[in-house]
C-alpha cells in the first residue's frame, strides 16, 4: 500500500468517524427536545387538573390542599389589580371586528378597515352635522345595493344546483339573470324551463340563456 493509499484511507475512517457522531449528536438533541415535551405536557395536563379542582372544590376542599386556596385568591385578586393599571397606562384597544390593536382615537382599524366607536364624545359633538355625514351616507348605501345582488345571485344559485346542474354561472345584468351553462346540460336546463322560471322570477325581471356553453 502506497503512502497516499495510507492516507486516503485515514482520511476516509475519520469521515466515517465524525457522520456517525454527528448522527448522535442530532439524535440527542431530539430526543431531548421530545423530553422536554412530553414534560411540559405532563406540567401543563397538571396545572388543568389543579384549576378543576379549585373551581370545583374552593369551597369544600380537603384541608391538605386548602393552605394553597388563600394564596391562589390573593393572586387572582392582583392580577385583576395590575390589568386595571395597564388598561389605563395602554393607548391601544381591540378593534370589535378582527380583534387587532387599535390606537386609541384613531377613527377606523389599520387592519379590516371596520369604523371604532369613539368614546368621551360630547352631546354637541355628537349631534353636530358636517360634510362627513353625507359622504358617510352615500358611501353606506351602495354595499346594500351589492348585498342584494349577491343575495339574488347566491339563491338563484343554490336553487339551480338543488336541480342537480353543476359547473354554471348566474350573471347579473340590469336586474336580469344571465345563466350560463356546460353544453351538455342545456338540454336539462330546457326540458325544465318553465319550473325555471317560475322560481327565478321571483328574484329576477328576466331570466336569459347565454347560447355560447361554459
Amino acid at each position: 500500500m502506497t503512502f497516499f493509499d495510507e492516507i486516503s484511507k485515514n482520511l476516509t475512517g475519520y469521515g466515517k468517524e465524525a457522520a456517525r457522531k454527528a448522527k448522535d449528536a442530532a439524535q440527542v438533541l431530539q430526543l431531548k427536545a421530545q423530553i422536554r415535551g412530553e414534560k411540559q405536557k405532563i406540567n401543563e395536563l397538571y396545572a388543568a387538573i389543579g384549576a378543576v379542582y379549585f373551581k370545583n372544590h374552593r369551597d369544600d376542599s380537603e384541608d391538605e390542599y386548602k393552605i394553597f386556596f388563600p394564596e391562589i385568591e390573593s393572586a387572582m385578586v392582583h392580577v385583576a389589580e395590575l390589568e386595571k393599571k395597564l388598561s389605563q397606562l395602554d393607548t391601544t384597544e381591540k378593534c370589535p371586528c378582527c380583534g387587532a390593536a387599535v390606537k386609541k382615537g384613531d377613527s377606523f382599524c389599520s387592519k379590516c378597515g371596520t369604523p371604532v366607536q369613539k368614546e368621551n364624545v360630547t352631546e354637541e359633538e355628537d349631534n353636530a352635522v358636517t360634510e362627513d355625514d353625507f359622504v358617510q351616507e352615500e358611501t353606506v348605501e351602495e354595499p346594500v345595493k351589492e348585498t342584494t345582488e349577491e343575495k339574488k345571485t347566491e339563491e338563484a344559485e343554490n336553487y339551480l344546483f338543488s336541480l342537480g346542474f353543476t359547473d354554471f354561472r348566474v350573471r347579473y345584468l340590469n336586474d336580469s339573470a344571465k345563466i350560463q351553462m356546460p353544453a351538455a346540460q342545456m338540454t336539462k336546463l330546457l326540458e325544465m324551463r318553465e319550473e325555471i322560471l317560475i322560481e327565478l322570477k321571483k328574484y329576477y325581471k328576466e331570466v336569459l340563456l347565454d347560447l355560447q356553453a361554459r
